[in-house]
C-alpha cells in the first residue's frame, strides 16, 4: 500500500489536534498580572475568627475593581 501522507510530514493541524486546540483555547482563562502597592500586606491564613473583614462590602466598588476578571469568566463561558 501507498503511504497516505508524503515524508509523513504534516503541515497542517489534523482535526483531532484542532479540535484538541480549541478545547485549551476555551478552558484558558485570562488573567491580570498582579501589581502590588506599597501598603498591601499580606496576613496569616491561620487566623480562624473574622477579625478586621469588613461587615458589609461595596458591591460595586468590588465589580469595578474586579472588571477584568469577571470579563474573563464571562468570555470563558461563552467560548466553552
Amino acid at each position: 500500500m501507498a503511504p497516505k501522507r508524503k515524508d509523513g510530514a504534516q503541515k497542517e493541524p489534523t482535526g483531532r489536534e484542532k479540535k484538541k486546540q480549541k478545547m485549551n483555547a476555551a478552558r484558558t482563562i485570562a488573567v491580570q498580572s498582579v501589581s502590588f502597592s506599597e501598603n498591601a500586606q499580606a496576613g496569616p491564613s491561620s487566623n480562624s475568627g473574622l477579625n478586621g473583614l469588613p461587615s458589609a462590602i461595596d458591591v460595586e466598588k468590588f465589580a469595578e475593581a474586579r472588571a477584568f476578571e469577571i470579563n474573563a469568566m464571562h468570555s470563558a463561558m461563552k467560548n466553552a
